[in-house]
């Protein structure tokens, strides 16, 4: 698995292996099991090299290098700039113009881009160019809870700073949707805090563990929405870790609105790892799975756009009554 460092020309779309992406086949979501599953087995042996080469001297360095993300060039506007990259690997997918939304995406222990079944490969790809004008930043950071938290709270900084059109301003919520697959919902459990929750309106969980879950209870009243989403018979996650997601997002502050969907699979006695991944990714079930997330996306971002027209039109009738 080739993975770059450095800074990345958002006029490029690189693949999963560091190439451009071509052709429809080079999103995995469109890939065939075989390519998908490769995919996958050289993310597993990525974290099995990391953790074998583990130490603290080394871990510590780790994280110096993921937090150096203010010391970088910042960027971009529009399809210009550049954007620094952020640990191990990161995927920009521009607007054209300033966006309406920016979806961060993370993954599992096994980090890697591509989210639940290339899920996030294909969002990446279309979201920028839909009418909602969505960006995103796929990030590649797993190989330890901190490095990954870290990494995390750095994006939403970073597109916190580049972007004034995704921060919570005014009484509106912020323009920051996160998406975590598997250990990534821990992730976003842990990362986002504070000032970090400020600008997040939604978040979405696929096939979430529930480890510090609770922590969800801490998001701030800006949240709006959540989406939690789990195979019927997962058998990595257990699905009941679906229902506790849910309720820990219920309690947060604001009172989000909490959507819950949980996907019929095949019942398997025996599996093998290829068929265990298959039911953790909803990979026979990716198709449905997107058409859950889009309208979710698009009903998120009509609600802050709504949100934004009524403090503006507040704003105005206080200016008329001066």
């Amino acid at each position: 698995l080739s993975v770059g460092s450095g800074v990345m020309d958002p006029n490029d779309r690189p693949g999963a292996d560091g190439c451009v992406l071509h052709s429809r086949e080079d999103c995995l979501f469109y890939a065939s099991l075989e390519r998908w599953w490769e995919y996958r087995r050289a993310l597993i042996r990525r974290h099995s090299s990391w953790v074998q080469a583990r130490s603290g001297a080394d871990l510590e360095a780790k994280v110096l290098h993921t937090i150096a993300l203010k010391a970088l060039p910042a960027g971009p506007r529009g399809h210009g700039g550049r954007v620094p990259a952020l640990c191990i690997g990161t995927r920009w997918w521009p607007t054209k113009e300033d966006p309406a939304a920016v979806l961060i995406t993370c993954g599992g222990i096994y980090a890697g881009l591509d989210g639940p079944a290339g899920l996030f490969d294909r969002l990446a790809e279309e979201f920028p160019h839909s009418k909602e004008a969505v960006a995103v930043l796929q990030l590649d950071a797993g190989h330890e809870p901190m490095v990954a938290e870290a990494v995390l709270q750095e994006a939403i900084d970073w597109v916190c700073d580049q972007f004034p059109s995704v921060r919570a301003k005014n009484g509106t919520s912020g323009g920051v949707i996160l998406a975590g697959f598997s250990m990534g919902a821990t992730t976003i459990a842990r990362a986002v805090h504070a000032h970090y929750s400020d600008c997040v309106s939604g978040i979405m969980l696929f096939s979430g563990q529930t480890l510090d879950c609770d922590k969800l209870q801490t998001f701030s009243a800006g949240l709006r929405r959540v989406l939690v989403v789990h195979g019927m018979e997962d058998v990595v996650v257990s699905v009941v870790a679906a229902r506790h997601l849910s309720r820990s997002a219920a309690e947060a502050p604001g009172q989000p609105r909490v959507d819950i969907a949980i996907i019929p699979q095949k019942r398997l006695e025996d599996m093998d790892g290829l068929e265990r991944q298959m039911r953790h990714h909803c990979w026979e079930e990716r198709e449905e799975v997107y058409e859950v997330v889009v309208p979710w996306v698009h009903g998120l971002v009509a609600q802050l756009k709504c949100e934004q027209l009524r403090v503006l039109g507040g704003h105005s009738e206080m200016a008329a009554a001066v």
